[in-house]
């Protein structure tokens, strides 16, 4: 992440505007480990190259001769290690959705994760050279199908194979074998070194990787026996022998899965006779291959159940995550608050309150968050605040169910649709009643304050895209002395800050942006190519209304010296909306601490030069779903469509 201070007024030097390095031990995020000195053993005759296929919905890996490691490292580690193993079959890897998205979010956990790229079978097109695209690998991978059945039906009399069973006649598995024994054996030797606990390392897998997995665990050394084991739509066929020693199994499956109907289960039972800690899920609506990806459905909860399991062996330590304590209140109607909140947080005097209000486009969205320690919401729960996370009615959405609104793009200009009299009075309206739920949220934690300790003179709201423009126009709103404002809030309530990704207040065609009286401190983020919600300014001559985004709030906010923090993401869109509440914890904290708290006078802008992430929300969704653009933009108008 790199910033360009491009302004400080009033107050000068930020030390801790930025904070760049993250610790590491001796390991660096994204580092890549090379296993072995030289060529592997066994493979010193091999002289195909490693090929990654991109050109598909989820990449794809093979012709592996160099097995590496790459480091996925958390921003707070806890000492645990785990390797991951990617399956494919042992022909290729799956290296996204089974690698790289789990290491992240075990790297949430505290966990310093390593995906492992283990060397495959040779796939090899008949003139010698690798396939180049799905087609010519599928014109390998066929071929050699059928001769691993026939083998298989070589060894049995002629008998017809299992899916697991032909697939356990894929050539070169030991080198898989070997290489994830030489990643235990790494990881351990280099333990201190790294600032890793020698005694929790783990490793665990998906389908052929599970196997991989499984096999370190049954067969190994004192040196590179696992202290953990999980196990993804995979285990083990044969009879089962429990080492001496041996850690802790956590299984998932799908019910179904047509690959590995019965393993799964032979591990469990094996690891429940020999009276080792252990548990087995199974999914009913999912197939194999679901990896770590968002599906929408219940299986996306198998990394916090994992997770769970660990904590509940010992293998995670407890976090401070774990005390927290979540309360849900209903502050108006059936709408619905969520409190977070640590007791044992040492805080001195009352806390301070973060109340979230979630983006979708008064369309879609809900209120969870994620407060996991290593997240934006931990941070501030970790830090002694409370974190509230609120319900409001979702105006667009109740628009298109009474069929006064069509298509509702989540890609492209927003001034193409939005400039429309009909369209841009539900847009107000839409506004207007997510702004009074906010208010009457406000005015609930008032009220109980006194449950949480709370401040309520430090009160912070903020959101992404809507939740945004929701919480920005409603401190517009009460600074203006808007009767909704008066009516909602208690009375001589004033916020103490607002944390925005986009933020943008929306006015009609003849008004200009004023505040009556002085407005608190604002953070915002934006990106100047955003083209849903303007950084600038957005006209909409024919639904007789514009947004004024970012740049114009800061640029009134200058005049009026009022303190203020604002990130510019050069050439990013609307991706700028949802980073900051991923990733921007230790910025954010910082803003609360020295314009909030200590009520320091200075304003700051910065450019954000190269980003660690996707510049576009059409890539950052492609890459949280692990879905081709193609297919997000499908999955997009099957909802707007109502497809289930």
């Amino acid at each position: 992440m790199r910033k360009i201070l491009l302004l400080v007024t009033l107050i000068c030097g930020l030390s801790a505007w930025a904070n760049g390095d993250h610790p590491g031990g001796g390991l660096t995020d994204g580092q890549v480990i090379r296993l072995y000195q030289g060529k592997a053993p066994g493979s010193e005759d091999w002289t195909h190259h490693e090929v990654t296929l991109t050109n598909t919905s989820n990449p794809i890996t093979f012709n592996v001769t160099e097995p590496t490691m790459k480091v996925f490292l958390p921003e707070k580690p806890n000492g645990t290690a785990m390797i991951v193993c990617p399956g494919g079959g042992f022909c290729m890897l799956s290296v996204r959705t089974e690698g790289e998205l789990a290491a992240r979010q075990l790297a949430k956990q505290g966990i310093t994760a390593f995906v492992l790229t283990y060397r495959t079978c040779p796939m090899l097109m008949k003139d010698g050279r690798a396939p180049k695209d799905a087609r010519e690998f599928m014109e390998v991978y066929m071929p050699l199908t059928e001769v691993c059945k026939q083998n298989f039906k070589d060894k049995h009399n002629g008998q017809e194979p299992t899916v697991t069973e032909w697939c356990g006649e894929v050539p070169y598995q030991e080198m898989a074998f070997a290489d994830a024994n030489q990643a235990m054996k790494t990881v351990r030797q280099h333990a201190r070194e790294w600032n890793l606990r020698e005694d929790k390392i783990g490793i665990m897998g998906f389908s052929a990787g599970a196997i991989t997995s499984m096999h370190q665990t049954l067969f190994n050394t004192p040196e590179t026996q696992p202290d953990f084991t999980g196990i993804i739509y995979g285990g083990w066929t044969a009879d089962i022998k429990v080492p001496a020693g041996a850690g802790p199994v956590w299984i998932c499956s799908p019910v179904n899965d047509i690959f590995h109907a019965e393993e799964p289960e032979n591990v469990y039972h094996a690891w429940r006779e020999a009276k080792v800690p252990t548990e087995l899920h199974t999914f009913w609506d999912c197939n194999h291959g679901f990896g770590a990806s968002t599906t929408e459905k219940n299986v996306d909860n198998w990394v916090a159940l994992m997770v769970g399991f660990m904590r509940d062996v010992k293998f995670l330590p407890q976090t401070s995550a774990s005390s927290v304590r979540k309360e849900t209140y209903a502050f108006r109607d059936t709408f619905k608050v969520d409190i977070y909140w640590n007791p044992s947080a040492k805080v001195t005097g009352r806390r301070p309150v973060f109340l979230h209000v979630h983006g979708g486009g008064w369309g879609g969205g809900d209120r969870t968050i994620d407060v996991d320690s290593a997240g934006v919401f931990g941070k501030m729960v970790d830090a002694g605040m409370i974190v509230a996370s609120m319900d409001y009615p979702l105006g667009i959405a109740i628009a298109r169910s009474q069929g006064k609104l069509d298509h509702v793009p989540m890609f492209g200009k927003s001034a193409d649709v939005w400039n429309d009299k009909v369209y841009s009075d539900i847009i107000r309206d839409a506004i207007r009643t997510s702004v009074e739920y906010l208010y009457d949220a406000t005015g609930f934690l008032v009220a109980h304050a006194d449950q949480w300790n709370a401040d309520v003179t430090k009160i912070i709201i903020g959101g992404g895209s809507a939740g945004a423009i929701n919480s920005v126009m409603a401190e517009n709103w009460l600074c203006n002395e808007t009767e909704l404002a008066a009516q909602h809030l208690p009375k001589d309530f004033r916020y103490a800050g607002v944390i925005g990704g986009a933020c943008a207040i929306m006015l009609s065609m003849d008004d200009s942006l004023t505040w009556k009286n002085r407005p608190c401190p604002v953070m915002m983020y934006h990106g100047d190519a955003d083209d849903q919600v303007p950084f600038d300014e957005m006209v909409l001559p024919d639904g007789g209304y514009k947004f004024v985004g970012s740049k114009q709030i800061a640029k009134s906010l200058r005049a009026m010296k009022v303190p203020y923090m604002l990130c510019v993401g050069q050439q990013y869109d609307h991706v700028m909306s949802n980073i900051p509440f991923e990733t921007c914890g230790e910025e954010m904290l910082s803003f609360i601490n020295r314009l909030v708290v200590h009520q320091e006078k200075v304003a700051v802008e910065t450019l954000e030069e190269d980003y660690e992430g996707p510049r576009t929300l059409m890539k950052y969704f492609s890459k949280r779903m692990g879905l081709s653009p193609e297919a997000v933009l499908k999955y997009v108008k099957d909802k707007n469509q109502g497809a289930p």
